[in-house]
């Protein structure tokens, strides 16, 4: 799954068309990619992103855009990459593990 932001087109876009699992419904796979206009807020995009077992929800500079997608994972898609692909980006990273809400104890 890729996020990632077009600073010339001002588009955020959240795209799982590279994720191994879609074939299973062609609905599913033909829904892998959304996009929305969101401009910078001061030359900055802030994200919070949540992770669970199979959806990720990506809320950008304090919600004014939103996006959810379902993924199934594999055991070897547990990393995070940050790039750029000109420029500079500064980046501060805060990571919580979240408890799951089957499990009770």
């Amino acid at each position: 799954m890729e996020l990632y932001y077009d600073t010339e087109a001002q588009t955020l876009c959240l795209d799982r068309s590279n994720t191994r699992n879609k074939s299973f419904n062609q609905s599913f796979e033909n829904l892998g990619r959304c996009e929305t206009n969101l401009a910078l807020d001061n030359d900055c995009m802030i994200f919070r992103i949540f992770v669970d077992n199979s959806i990720v929800e990506v809320f950008a500079n304090q919600g004014k855009a939103v996006m959810t997608m379902q993924v199934f994972p594999g055991e070897e898609d547990s990393g995070v990459e940050l790039f750029c692909n000109r420029g500079k980006v500064f980046v501060n990273v805060t990571l919580w593990p979240m408890k799951s809400a089957w499990e009770t104890g």
